[in-house]
């Protein structure tokens, strides 16, 4: 049988009463109408019946007053039950919410008793973690569950956030599940009740097994990248030494070879016959090119060993420096150069120089066929870069070959017709490497081409 509520008990009492006084009216009226028909003499009679009726006006009166009392105090209390039920209701519906939002939560949710660190609640995530119902573990402790060591850990903890009554972060700790060891990332807290009484022991795990793993991995990955960079750094030092060392040795033997072809040309030419002098200047002209080759390898190495000097550059005054040293060294007519918007920016100087004569000159080199050569030199300020763009009407190339384009001693053009050693280009791209940019072109047989290089604001 439902138990009856306070507000039904008072309504139940309040009508017991009112019945009650109901029945006392009537036995009241009953005792005045037998009295009075009892009683000898009119006067006397109809004074009891005065009396009476003036009694019985006072006691409807009352029992009108009871039943109206009665009336609004049921409408009040139907009225207050109708809202606890909706109350009620709602209550139903909400811990219905969040009895499924527990539940649905991919993470594992427990509870402990404060007192005895017992499970009381654990959601479906912890089931599916632990590989166990929660029947087979509500009311059991940690000692009950896992190994001594894992429960001793376990309980060390719940005790700390016990006492703590704050919120305790447990980064990793290890589990033996059914599925094997996992690693937990752990949150704990304690739920307090009224009196401020420690209750229960709320606990949010969530399993980072595979998180570690990939950590794991990517560190020893980090670890071998490592050991590779210092290795290929290591033979970078001993190649660049060794191209220093062959070039800077190779210049005696090379000037001996030049130096007695100019000398047996100056004392024996007029003596030579046939393809003799042919032969000599060729020797020469080879020793000269040899030179040159040696000189750009040696700058190239230099390049690589070089401490960068950054400091803050006029980026056109630069341009201008060195355009006005290509064209004094041309002989055919000068290009039109179209230089616009050149933002400043950190760098090395010097080498940035190096950078604009090899691409201006090459760009010069290049369209000094065409009817009217053209070079135009943009920049532009980007989010983190800022972007420079030589632009020539010359003869192009063909990208199909863009992976030797920025090769040391690789050419795509004749020497006959555009003389060169094939270093410039990798000169330029190891300068914007160094300082932290990139350096690319576009280009066709035909139609002219596009160099551009970026230096990030870092440098």
């Amino acid at each position: 049988m439902e138990k009856w509520s306070v507000e039904r008990k008072t309504l139940a009492g309040f009508t017991g009463t009112a019945v009650v006084l109901l029945l006392v009216i009537v036995g009241v009226a009953v005792t005045m109408q037998t009295f009075i028909a009892s009683t000898r003499g009119v006067s006397r009679a109809m004074e009891l019946s005065r009396a009476a009726n003036l009694l019985y006006l006072w006691l409807a009166m009352i029992a009108v007053a009871l039943l109206a009392t009665l009336a609004w105090l049921s409408r009040r209390i139907n009225a207050d039950l109708r809202e606890r039920r909706n109350v009620e209701a709602r209550l139903h519906e909400t811990n219905d919410f969040l009895e499924s939002l527990l539940e649905n939560i991919p993470t594992m949710i427990f509870a402990k008793d404060a007192d005895d660190l017992k499970f009381v609640r654990l959601n479906r995530a912890g089931e599916n973690l632990l590989g166990t119902s929660r029947e087979a573990l509500l009311g059991k402790s940690d000692v009950e569950l896992f190994s001594a060591e894992q429960a001793a850990f376990f309980i060390t903890k719940d005790r700390e956030v016990l006492a703590l009554g704050d919120i305790l972060d447990i980064p990793e700790e290890e589990i033996d599940t059914a599925q094997g060891r996992r690693i937990l990332h752990t949150r704990k807290v304690p739920v307090r009740d009224a009196q401020g009484r420690p209750r229960l022991l709320l606990g949010i795990s969530m399993d980072i097994t595979e998180e570690k793993a990939t950590q794991r991995r990517v560190l020893a990955l980090n670890e071998e990248l490592r050991r590779h960079a210092e290795l290929l750094e290591s033979s970078n030092r001993e190649l660049e030494s060794f191209c220093y060392s062959v070039s800077h040795d190779l210049r005696a033997p090379l000037r001996a070879i030049n130096g007695f072809a100019r000398l047996l040309e100056q004392e024996s030419g007029a003596r030579l016959e046939g393809d003799g002098p042919r032969y000599l200047q060729t020797i020469c002209n080879a020793s000269a090119r040899m030179g040159r080759l040696i000189d750009d390898l040696l700058e190239f190495s230099r390049i690589g060993r070089q401490v960068l000097e950054r400091e803050s550059t006029n980026m056109r005054t630069v341009v201008n420096n060195v355009v006005n040293d290509v064209v004094s060294a041309r002989e055919k007519v000068a290009p039109v150069f179209d230089i616009g918007e050149l933002p400043s920016i950190r760098c090395d100087r010097r080498l940035l120089h190096l950078v604009w004569l090899n691409l201006l000159d090459n760009a010069v080199k290049y369209s000094a066929e065409a009817l009217s050569p053209y070079i135009s030199i943009r920049g532009d300020t980007r989010e983190h870069e800022v972007v420079y763009r030589i632009r020539d009407n010359g003869v192009g190339f063909d990208m199909r070959y863009y992976d030797k384009l920025f090769g040391v001693f690789q050419r795509l053009h004749a020497d006959a017709l555009y003389p060169g050693t094939g270093v410039g280009l990798a000169i330029s791209q190891r300068i914007i490497a160094r300082h932290g940019g990139r350096i690319w072109a576009e280009s066709a047989p035909g139609q002219g081409a596009l160099f551009c290089f970026s230096l990030p604001f870092a440098a």
